[in-house]
């Protein structure tokens, strides 16, 4: 996919491939032999899977696709178009950016407490640091995901940018990814 920092979920049928990107931030699929990626530098990749309807997920959620809620958008498309029952949906957030490093600005802590994600911003120093894992942890909490299905990495990408790639860190960097398959 060709990932803009949306909230946009596309469903993967037999007309999708690598040669034609969708323009989305998240993909879902049931198709079986069907690699769903996504790539991120500081970002947060997602991974989704429903267990009893065999359908998996990926998400990139940034800053903006975390107050965009992307979660929510990937969870309702779980339930309308494959009929998941959310005690079946495992997720497994990777490696991003952590509270320690994203230091944001004076108008991201107001835009985070327009939309009531003021609890994600830590002040220190007269700075704002954002914490996506918190906002994706609530949102999935919002969702009614159970919490024990639910792994997520707390390594900082931009503290081990020697490990993984960082944006904030390296400025121009490659990319890591998230994968998932249903064989």
């Amino acid at each position: 996919m060709k990932q803009i920092h949306s909230s946009i979920v596309h469903i993967v049928d037999v007309d999708n491939d690598f040669n034609n990107p969708v323009i989305a931030d998240a993909l879902i699929t049931d198709k079986i032999d069907t690699p769903l990626m996504v790539m991120v530098a500081d970002c947060s990749p997602i991974l989704f899977y429903d267990n009893n309807k065999n359908v998996i997920a990926v998400a990139h959620a940034g800053r903006q696709g975390a107050f965009k809620n992307i979660i929510y958008n990937v969870i309702k498309s779980f339930q309308n178009n494959f009929d998941s029952n959310l005690e079946d949906i495992y997720v497994s957030i990777g490696a991003s950016i952590g509270v320690c490093c994203y230091e944001v600005g004076l108008e991201i802590y107001n835009e985070a407490k327009k939309i009531n994600l003021e609890f994600a911003i830590k002040k220190k120093d007269n700075k704002y640091y954002l914490n996506i894992s918190k906002i994706l942890l609530s949102q999935l909490n919002d969702c009614n995901i159970n919490r024990k299905n639910i792994d997520i990495s707390e390594d900082c990408n931009c503290c081990k940018n020697n490990k993984y790639f960082s944006y904030r860190a390296e400025g121009t960097t490659g990319r890591f990814s998230g994968v998932i398959l249903l064989k």
